[in-house]
């Protein structure tokens, strides 16, 4: 989480790091909800699963034939194989989705590092004599501030 931190520092760091946070909200929306896409093909397997018990029974007093126990059977069979197989699919995606998510987060922690290192805090305690820069005012790397 972003440390709470006046927008008039350094605000092309914030809005980039809310940049960033937004890419990465958009990233992890594209994570499939596994329960709720897999629950028809569960749903279709318990039925046809009660389907097969009611056909075997059929099936040992002698009213089903072997080709409905045979198809009853398959359909079983063809419905965990798509279940498993969209399982897989989905376990692929959101892991994908995990890990497209890293860099930015990543990115994320640079910037906050870039911002924290932004704040000047004086090592020393003392009296300014004079200013050589103001607050919010661009300076270069090395160049005084203030003389003590």
């Amino acid at each position: 989480m972003l440390p709470v931190i006046s927008k008039r520092w350094k605000p092309s760091l914030y809005l980039t790091i809310r940049q960033v946070q937004e890419q990465k909200g958009a990233v992890l929306s594209r994570k499939p909800d596994i329960s709720s896409q897999t629950a028809i093909l569960k749903e279709q397997l318990i039925q046809a699963n009660r389907e097969l018990q009611r056909v075997e029974n059929l099936y040992t007093g002698q009213a089903a034939t072997q080709k409905q126990l045979d198809d009853a059977r398959s359909v079983v069979a063809v419905l965990n194989r798509q279940l498993n197989a969209q399982q897989t699919t989905l376990d692929k995606t959101t892991a994908s989705v995990g890990k497209e998510t890293n860099p930015l987060e990543m990115q994320i922690s640079l910037l906050e590092d870039q911002l924290r290192k932004c704040r000047i805090i004086n090592p020393v305690t003392g009296t300014v004599l004079v200013k050589y820069a103001e607050p919010n005012e661009m300076t270069a790397i090395g160049r005084p501030l203030y003389k003590g």
